[in-house]
């Protein structure tokens, strides 16, 4: 984790080039490779990653050429009405009328909701007194 104030390492192409080359072939792992070259290994994933998209050449290339073409990968933003950027969530179930349902089902929907109701007060209760025996034990 970087310290505030304290300055970001740069490593060298080659460097990277010998900690991916050793995982790839040596078949070191890569937390191994990591702990060797005093990196997390998550830059060493990425070091592969980078390997395996765009070849050895990419890291014996200059970093602002890199930093270059990134940009020019990014798509340029589209500039859109701020009633579209946000969207409503949409609910997993459509709402039904309830009062257009059958009296049985209505009847049925009730006795699950009671249901659910007791169930819930019943779990608060046991947590309170499971709680309430933990403070107990440890006065």
């Amino acid at each position: 984790m970087v310290i505030k104030g304290q300055k970001l390492k740069h490593y060298s192409g080659d460097f990277k080039l010998s900690a991916v080359e050793e995982v790839l072939t040596n078949h070191m792992g890569q937390r191994e490779t990591a702990r060797k070259y005093g990196v997390t290994h998550k830059m060493v994933q990425t070091w592969i990653r980078l390997y395996l998209e765009k070849g050895k050449d990419y890291f014996n290339s200059d970093v602002s050429k890199h930093k270059s073409t990134l940009i020019d990968e990014i798509p340029p933003i589209q500039i859109l009405d701020h009633k579209t950027l946000v969207t409503p969530r949409r609910s997993k179930h459509p709402k039904v009328d309830e009062s257009s349902l059958p009296d049985e089902i209505q009847n049925e929907l009730n006795v699950l909701r009671m249901e659910n109701e007791y169930l819930k007060k019943l779990n608060a209760l046991v947590r309170k007194k499971e709680k309430s025996r933990t403070r107990i034990k440890l006065k």
